[in-house]
């Protein structure tokens, strides 16, 4: 069989095991809540459980990643990290502070920009698989290009960004503003380990990363976006997107994310891919109602990414059905270089 088959298929079985979990957790539930329903005794002295302590499903837990974290938002736990506070390349996962910058950005009233223009040095930007459809000259609603960005990872849509909102200053004064507002905006979220040198996380040199940042403060930035900006980074949810540029240019954003349909709940994702990098990937899904996870892998392999995340969301799932009064809901799942 095919390797990338191969590979395929064991994505798929993970996914599976993921489903499972889901119903048992269902049953689990349910028969908890009878026993206790049940399980009174006639003296009304409380019954003192004799079984012996559950092995913790993450013990046994196996990723190519370098390094890890997986926060549980609605306790503040963190269920599991494996070089959680080691400063990594982050490729595209940049993308994300670049996202926060100009949606807040944005919000100042009397000061953001409408549109912005694709110029030549963004071009420049796409890498040697190239940044496919956007053209010299075109223009863009901001907003809409911040979305196709983040979807299809796009260097050239976010180096345009970054050399465009700011009114009134060159496009290289624009583009260094942008950076230095994005590590200021990770020292205010107390986000110590994350430096950036670009917008877009391309790397700079064969020894030089685009940006840096450990995988649990990649896991509080997540958690930043979705309790802030919800709607936007939402947008890195769905498998691809039509948009059509004030140009008049119709283009669609296809995610760079292969396992959008095999987590069930999610409710953002963002991958980065580059040489200094290796695979990283960070998602955010609902476990349950109201019970958000945030997953985040730094320095794995191109397809070792995906199943790290799976692997690491199926154990999380075991791990929350043998927590006493978790209720676990069942949900349905709705290029270039520096992916």
């Amino acid at each position: 069989m095919p390797r990338k088959q191969t590979k395929k298929k064991t994505r798929y079985y993970i996914a599976a095991l993921v489903g499972v979990f889901i119903l048992l957790i269902a049953a689990a539930t349910y028969f908890t809540s009878a026993s206790g329903a049940f399980s009174g005794n006639s003296s009304g002295n409380a019954a003192v459980s004799t079984a012996p302590a559950l092995p913790n499903p993450f013990d046994s837990v196996s990723i190519a990643a370098n390094a890890a974290y997986v926060l549980d938002l609605s306790t503040g736990k963190i269920l599991y990290q494996k070089n959680a506070q080691t400063a990594l390349p982050l490729a595209s996962i940049t993308k994300l502070m670049a996202a926060l910058v100009v949606l807040q950005h944005e919000n100042q009233a009397g000061d953001a920009q409408t549109e912005v223009a694709i110029d030549q040095d963004s071009l420049a930007q796409a890498g040697d698989d190239g940044d496919i459809g956007l053209l010299l000259g075109e223009r863009w609603n901001v907003n809409d290009l911040l979305s196709y960005s983040l979807i299809s990872s796009s260097n050239v849509g976010t180096t345009a960004l970054a050399r465009g909102i700011f009114a009134g200053e060159t496009p290289d004064a624009s583009e260094a503003n942008f950076i230095k507002a994005m590590n200021e905006g990770a020292a205010q979220l107390g986000l110590d380990s994350m430096s950036y040198y670009n917008p877009n996380g391309l790397d700079i040199s064969t020894s030089q990363a685009g940006a840096y940042g450990s995988a649990q403060d990649v896991s509080k930035l997540m958690a930043n976006l979705i309790s802030s900006q919800r709607t936007a980074i939402g947008a890195t949810a769905v498998k691809s997107k039509p948009f059509i540029s004030t140009s008049g240019i119709r283009h669609t954003a296809v995610n760079t994310d292969e396992i959008l349909g095999e987590l069930p709940g999610l409710i953002a994702s963002k991958t980065g891919f580059t040489a200094l990098a290796g695979g990283n990937l960070v998602v955010a899904f609902d476990s349950g109602l109201n019970h958000p996870i945030v997953i985040t892998v730094l320095g794995s392999t191109e397809e070792g990414r995906f199943t790290d995340v799976l692997a690491l969301a199926s154990t999380t799932m075991a791990y929350l059905a043998e927590q006493p009064g978790t209720s676990i809901t069942q949900y349905s799942s709705t290029t270039p270089e520096n992916k």
